[in-house]
């Protein structure tokens, strides 16, 4: 639970950045937090699912671990011109903001996490595997 709120505190952060290579460095901190937390992302295919969100493909090699998931992903952050930083900034924004405002509005039962998940929402919702 604690980097699900430090990716929303940072998340925030970030909207108010102009500066591209701030949003640059935040963004560096907000993919490792997210890589490698094995709550947000249980498996590694879970990382694909959001990945394509992001419009970044990696080889199948690659996805089979994590440090080198998060390696290619910080290299794409860094060659990504003003444009795609943008993109990957408001993408960050709706999964992790719009969760937040869920959050506050959801009532209290049993399955409150599952509803408040807002992540695992839209990874079963793109998901190729809905069965």
């Amino acid at each position: 639970m604690k980097e699900r709120a430090k990716v929303r505190n940072k998340m925030k952060k970030l909207q108010e950045i102009d500066s591209v290579e701030l949003i640059r460095y935040e963004l560096y901190a907000i993919i490792t937090t997210l890589l490698l937390s094995k709550k947000e992302f249980s498996k590694n295919k879970d990382i694909k699912i959001f990945l394509d969100l992001l419009e970044i493909e990696f080889k199948e090699y690659v996805m089979r671990s994590r440090t080198l998931i998060l390696s290619r992903m910080l290299r794409e952050v860094e060659k990504a011109d003003e444009k795609t930083l943008e993109f990957y900034k408001n993408t960050l924004g709706e999964l992790y903001l719009k969760e937040n405002k869920n959050d506050c509005e959801s009532s209290t039962d049993d399955n409150k996490s599952e509803k408040n998940n807002y992540m695992n929402q839209i990874l079963k919702k793109y998901s190729r595997n809905r069965g």
